[in-house]
């Protein structure tokens, strides 16, 4: 009986994928296993409405993982299914990609933030960043949390965020919480940020 309902839940509670209506961005789009929960394209450019909808459809991704954990916990015996090993891997593979997207876009997103308080000189209160990343493990959206600044202390410059993330970063080459891949996409964000506000190299 465990089976029989844990079988019900991979090949027909959760979508084939491939086989939906083609969308804007094709081409890009139907590389994933599930085309109709792309958000995001090959250059992290928001191919939905709103950043509330891409966020949508990575839960939706996240509830398909959720199906499938749910079915292994039934019967283990599932993994050796074929289309459990198929939709498993292809909805992880656009999980962990999409979420990874989503953290990139709203990176640049605080960039542009900090970028509008600097020219109102409005960052001379102090200055943190919460720096969100998809943790490849948990599969969701996490912060990396820093200080640049204290509050009310100093008159925020660029170059004060660039050391703050290099320390981050040798920080962070060293934590072993988070899986290799992860780190090397959260230093990846950390790069964005020091690559944009280092203005001694003319970025």
């Amino acid at each position: 009986m465990r089976y029989a309902i844990a079988s019900y839940m991979v090949h027909t509670m959760l979508p084939d994928g491939r086989k939906a209506k083609e969308i804007a961005h094709e081409g890009y789009v139907k590389r994933f296993f599930l085309p109709q929960w792309v958000p995001f394209d090959d250059q992290d450019n928001l191919l939905v409405n709103s950043i509330a909808e891409a966020k949508a459809r990575i839960a939706a991704l996240q509830h398909c993982v959720a199906v499938l954990r749910t079915a292994d916990s039934l019967t283990p015996y599932i993994v050796s299914d074929k289309e459990y090993r198929r939709k498993f891997n292809g909805v992880i593979g656009q999980l962990i990609n999409q979420g990874r997207a989503l953290a990139r876009y709203e990176t640049g997103e605080i960039i542009r933030t900090i970028w509008r308080r600097v020219a109102t000189n409005n960052l001379n209160r102090g200055l943190s960043v919460s720096l969100p990343y998809f943790d490849d493990q948990v599969l969701e959206t996490k912060t990396y949390d820093f200080e640049v600044i204290p509050a009310g202390r100093i008159n925020f410059e660029p170059v004060y965020l660039v050391w703050a993330v290099r320390y981050e970063q040798t920080k962070l080459a060293q934590d072993t919480r988070i899986t290799p891949s992860t780190r090397k996409h959260l230093l990846a964000e950390l790069r964005m940020l020091e690559q944009v506000f280092d203005t001694s190299t003319g970025s």
